[in-house]
């Protein structure tokens, strides 16, 4: 499973940096960063490397990406649930056509997940 686990990470970071080379040579400005609006067409944004940037336009194109969030429900942040993040981390066998998930076999002995095909 480490195997499949590294697999996926590389794949990533070649989709990452593939498409971060697009950018460059679209040659439009990637601006990377958490940012708020402050003023109707003006954002601050707090820029990856730790520095703030206010940027004004008529027209603002946002491209927020797929961050996990879980949402603030009582009880939820105790019961540690998985996002798309973590699920894809999780220590999984493949036997057969049944998933084996040495990470929480102890919550689920008596649970069999078969593969829908």
């Amino acid at each position: 499973m480490a195997t499949v686990r590294r697999r996926k990470r590389e794949m990533v970071e070649r989709q990452v940096a593939k498409h971060l080379q697009m950018y460059r040579a679209s040659g439009a400005e990637l601006i990377m960063g958490n940012g708020r609006f402050v003023a109707p067409k003006t954002l601050e944004v707090n820029l990856n490397d730790g520095s703030t940037r206010e940027l004004a336009a008529d027209k603002i194109f946002l491209n927020v990406g797929t961050h996990a969030a879980i949402p603030n429900v009582p009880g939820l942040e105790a019961a540690q649930p998985l996002t798309h993040v973590e699920a894809l981390e999780l220590d999984i066998d493949f036997i057969g056509g049944r998933t084996r998930t040495r990470t929480l076999d102890p919550l689920i002995k008596s649970q069999q997940f078969s593969q829908r095909r």
